[in-house]
């Protein structure tokens, strides 16, 4: 045990969070988180050596770290890359921070402050429900919002644009799957609130002046460790 003491006994049942076996006639249950280690000892006498069983440890770190990555509908931020480092706080609650870069007709690299409510007891599959709001630190235009006569993305001779920064709430549901290996995997389906100013000049004697707001979801995928 974690406190010094050895208990001896025939193992009766492995749980989730205890184990149950007989000790002197008695049956004891003790919680797993109590047991630095067990061992099964072989009789002499035993004829076939057995191959040690892998031990399956849920990831029980202060700290964690998340990469994911997906896409998104119905907004000019197509495809999403992402980085957040968790923290665990209490039983049920994480609190993220992070840097994400999303991009397709516009590009935009932001960071993000992320809290996850994660539900039920089990250590190894969870449903949790995450929020997040994030703000642009560098966002431009890319080439394939315009097109030559020839098919080629290029911007026009004198285009020039400014982004305001560009502000998106996060939130949704997800699934958490830890492999008991050290690492894990999150799927979850984000619903998206952005929305920015874009002040664009296509040339020297023109501006477009705008406001716009997306609402999207995303689909994303991610490893943690």
């Amino acid at each position: 045990m974690y406190d010094g003491h050895v208990k001896t006994g025939d193992l009766i049942l492995i749980g989730e969070d205890y184990i149950l076996f007989k000790e002197s006639g008695n049956l004891v249950s003790i919680s797993r988180d109590s047991i630095k280690y067990y061992v099964n000892p072989i009789t002499r006498d035993a004829k076939k050596s057995r191959t040690p069983r892998i031990s399956l440890s849920p990831i029980s770190k202060r700290f964690t770290s998340e990469v994911d990555a997906g896409i998104t509908v119905a907004m000019p931020f197509a495809l999403r890359m992402g980085y957040t480092r968790w923290a665990n706080v209490g039983r049920h609650w994480q609190l993220g921070l992070g840097t994400s870069m999303q991009f397709y007709r516009y590009t935009m690299f932001s960071g993000h402050t992320s809290i996850r409510y994660n539900i039920g007891q089990s250590k190894f599959y969870k449903p949790f429900f995450e929020g997040g709001f994030g703000l642009s630190y560098l966002s431009y235009v890319n080439g394939l919002n315009f097109r030559s006569t020839t098919q080629v993305s290029q911007f026009p001779f004198g285009y020039r644009a400014d982004f305001k920064p560009i502000k998106q709430v996060l939130f949704g549901p997800g699934v958490y799957l830890d492999t008991g290996l050290g690492v894990a995997f999150t799927s979850k389906l984000l619903y998206n609130a952005t929305w920015y100013k874009l002040n664009e000049n296509p040339s020297p004697s023109f501006e477009i002046r705008g406001e716009y707001f997306f609402s999207s979801a995303s689909l994303l995928f991610g490893f943690i460790f």
